[in-house]
């Protein structure tokens, strides 16, 4: 009886987070980078290629976004939600490589934990609904940690081949993927010279075969790398508080900060004690990478050009929580083990609920928007990227108008330039900065949020 119902609540439970999570993807509401991701994904592979050259960010993630799209959403008829459809994904496999490959290699209560603490912690969730590639880098990533581990505890050479499909996917989705590889890589080769050199021939072979898959990007990274340390860009110098934001990162919640808190104080608990009792190198390994790729990032951005920013420590959040699922596991007794997941089991649970609550807002803010907007048969009139362009996808028959020209008219076909006299016409106008008007022509018809923007007015000149 208590072992079927162990088995019970083994599958159920984190059928029922994904459940519970799966809510946040009905939600059309986007933010600037997502826009673009969508915009691009409409473009054909060979344009995806060319304007993937000159971002921040390899193409992979489009490809696949493209492809995503074109199945679902002549079925669901909705760009956005068939967009956070094909980002959440990742967020459902990493259940299933929690009951598969885990499982295998650790046993069910590892794999349990780690399915916890991929489903129900915080940031995987958000950024797993978020129509960016993190989702993605952070699935990828972990499946070549994995591998990793699985080439130090088993004998079978297939590993080699998984590994390297892994690690070229991760190379291809983000550039700290691909770092994170490269620290996984490092330390799994120091790791065959001391232990088990007779390996070491595969792993040359495989790290010579995956260096020549990305001959083809390389140059262009390295011709987009030399670009970003020349000139200006958005990230700053990290500060003393940013430093702190990395270690509250992965707890991070939008509300129910407590939460957060409470998370901190219990896993850097059990990470203390794991340290003290326990000396098993394949525990820390994954842990190591976040560590180490983290202070690498900091390291560049403090002494040499800001590239680092918190949000990039995701790509290496799945070998996090996977560590801490093997330190609760080697370090504690039974009935420990029982408390210890329960108290996580229950967090998750307001973890979600956390998420729910701001989508539910972000839902209510852009119901608000489309209210106001298709009251009224005018184009927008705005100032700010991060403005136009989620507008430009939420309203794709309307003219955008654009008063700062940013060079996006050519990635979205609703967004024109225009200059500050079409603010004597009769439109909608939404702008970051009001003082290039006389306020006392406009009436405000509502108001809304706009994450990464604020809070803004909607206006349209006074009737005469």
């Amino acid at each position: 009886m208590v072992k079927g119902y162990k088995k019970f609540l083994y599958y159920f439970i984190p059928i029922l987070l994904i459940l519970m999570s799966s809510y946040c993807i009905f939600n059309g509401y986007i933010w600037q980078d997502e826009a673009f991701s969508i915009a691009l994904s409409k473009k054909s592979i060979l344009e995806i290629m060319k304007i993937s050259m000159n971002d921040v960010h390899p193409p992979l993630y489009y490809i696949i976004l493209k492809f995503g799209i074109s199945i679902l959403n002549p079925f669901i008829n909705n760009i956005q939600i068939s967009s956070k459809i094909v980002s959440f994904i990742p967020y459902i496999l990493m259940h299933i490589i929690s009951i598969t490959l885990i499982e295998k290699l650790f046993g069910k209560f590892t794999s349990f934990l780690f399915s916890i603490f991929s489903l129900g912690m915080p940031v995987f969730l958000t950024y797993a609904i978020e129509i960016r590639m993190y989702s993605y880098s952070y699935l990828f990533v972990t499946l070549t940690m994995i591998y990793t581990l699985k080439i130090i505890e088993e004998k079978n050479s297939v590993n080699f081949i998984y590994l390297g499909i892994f690690t070229v996917l991760s190379l291809y989705t983000h550039y700290f993927s691909a770092l994170a590889c490269v620290i996984i890589y490092a330390i799994l080769m120091i790791y065959l010279i001391l232990k088990d050199s007779k390996k070491l021939k595969l792993f040359f072979t495989t790290s010579f075969l995956i260096s020549l898959s990305f001959t083809f990007w390389l140059y262009n990274f390295i011709q987009s790398l030399s670009s970003r340390i020349a000139s200006d860009f958005w990230i700053q110098k990290p500060s003393l508080k940013d430093i702190i934001s990395y270690v509250k990162f992965p707890f991070s919640l939008m509300k129910l900060n407590f939460i957060s808190y409470f998370l901190i104080i219990i896993t850097y608990m059990i990470i203390i004690f794991s340290f003290k009792k326990i000396k098993k190198y394949i525990i820390y390994f994954p842990f190591s990478i976040l560590f180490i790729l983290t202070t690498i990032g900091t390291l560049i951005s403090i002494f040499i050009k800001p590239i680092f920013i918190n949000r990039y420590m995701i790509v290496a959040l799945g070998c996090f929580w996977l560590s801490i699922s093997l330190m609760i596991n080697y370090s504690f007794n039974s009935k420990q083990k029982y408390v210890i997941s329960t108290i996580y089991l229950i967090l998750s649970i307001f973890v979600i609920g956390d998420r729910i609550i701001m989508e539910k807002f972000y839902k209510n803010e852009l119901k608000k928007l489309e209210n106001a907007i298709e009251k009224y048969d005018l184009n927008i009139v705005t100032d700010e990227m991060g403005i136009q362009l989620p507008l430009s996808i939420y309203f794709p028959n309307k003219i955008i108008l654009n008063i700062n020209n940013n060079g996006m008219d050519y990635m979205f076909d609703n967004i024109k330039n225009t200059t500050v006299d079409e603010l004597k016409k009769e439109n909608i106008i939404i702008l970051k900065n009001t003082s290039i008007l006389d306020l006392n022509d406009y009436e405000i018809i509502d108001q809304f949020y706009l994450d990464n923007v604020g809070k803004l007015n909607i206006m349209k000149k006074l009737s005469k």
